[in-house]
């Protein structure tokens, strides 16, 4: 997650669904790296200052290589 969006936002921009979306925030913000805010029946979530320092920490936008050469991770 990048950037703030509400639950249905970021799972049409990942490919998954919202219930996938809404277990991973769960982990990030138990993990204090994103915020969610409810308003009627959408929930924002957004980067905390400590989730944007680290999404931001290298943000060239390459491809990194992490483990074997075919495990590749974007950078936000």
């Amino acid at each position: 997650m990048c950037d703030r969006g509400l639950t249905s936002e970021v799972a049409r921009r990942a490919g998954v669904t919202s219930a996938t979306v809404s277990e991973h925030v769960r982990i990030l913000r138990e993990a204090g790296l994103t915020a969610s805010v409810r308003d009627r029946n959408t929930m924002l979530h957004v980067p905390t200052p400590l989730g944007l320092s680290l999404l931001t920490a290298n943000r060239s936008g390459e491809v990194r290589r992490r483990g074997t050469e075919s495990e590749e991770a974007v950078v936000c």
